[in-house]
């Protein structure tokens, strides 16, 4: 496969990946930390997620009880993590699976159009 086209798939590939890696975890800190653990009052959806620092937090919203501003920040590490671990296996995972088919293709062509056959 020429190099123009696999890079060309590989850009696909890592912003399909980030993409679903943004929803799978704002919308998991959105349902799971947020409405529990603190009730943000300056909100301005999908932006405010982990991504923002929890510090900023403190001044304005109000926590929830049996939670503390250190379980937040843990959390928030957690979604960071999580979030690199799942655009690396969405991306890199549909990568290797197309330059595989592109080579299983590859070989079957060449054995179909070697003389002989």
């Amino acid at each position: 496969m020429k190099a123009v086209a696999t890079i060309a798939i590989l850009v696909v590939c890592l912003f399909g990946g980030a993409l679903f890696s943004t929803v799978v975890t704002v919308g998991a800190w959105h349902i799971q930390i947020e409405p529990r653990a603190f009730q943000c009052w300056d909100d301005v959806g999908i932006f405010n997620t982990y991504w923002e620092d929890i510090d900023e937090h403190r001044g304005t919203d109000k926590i929830s009880p049996g939670w503390t501003w250190d379980q937040i920040r843990r959390a928030r590490q957690i979604y960071i993590g999580a979030f690199f671990a799942i655009w690396a296996a969405s991306s890199l995972i549909p990568f290797r699976l197309i330059m595989t088919r592109g080579a299983a293709n590859k070989t079957l062509h060449a054995t179909a159009a070697a003389p002989g056959s």
